[in-house]
């Protein structure tokens, strides 16, 4: 059993997702109240191709069932992501947010390509989230 569906079932999670809606500048802001995968994680490599692990799956699942009722935003996009750390160990910010764009694709948006402006942040605090902010570029 992965961490991610252990840590859901021992009831850590009160709520996996908080959505809120800013609508006066048309952007949605999740928080996913877990750490994100990287990219070494989220896929291994097999026969010289790369594929989704188990662990990838598991995640892009918890990543589907905690953002829920949320539409595709289509066209360009702006797409914002703070992780937030509790420990200072060393992690590349870009593995992190690849993992992530890769988990969300179809889920928030239709495909990366559409993203035309990507800003990312990494802090080390009390606990492991991520806050996600997405919108449309007109």
């Amino acid at each position: 059993m992965f961490i991610f569906r252990s840590m859901v079932e021992e009831g850590h999670f009160v709520r996996l997702a908080y959505i809120n809606f800013v609508r006066n500048v048309n952007m949605n802001e999740i928080t996913l109240n877990f750490a994100c995968l990287s990219y070494n994680t989220y896929y291994r490599i097999m026969r010289g191709r790369y594929i989704i692990s188990a662990k990838g799956r598991a995640f892009r699942q918890l990543v589907k069932d905690s953002i829920i009722n949320q539409p595709l935003v289509q066209g360009r996009i702006k797409l914002e992501i703070e992780f937030h750390f509790r420990d200072r160990r060393i992690r590349d910010l870009d593995n992190h947010t690849k993992a992530l764009i890769d988990a969300l694709k179809g889920i928030l948006f239709v495909d990366d390509s559409d993203i035309f402006v990507l800003n990312t942040s990494k802090h080390i605090g009390v606990v492991s989230k991520t806050i996600i902010r997405i919108s449309a570029l007109n």
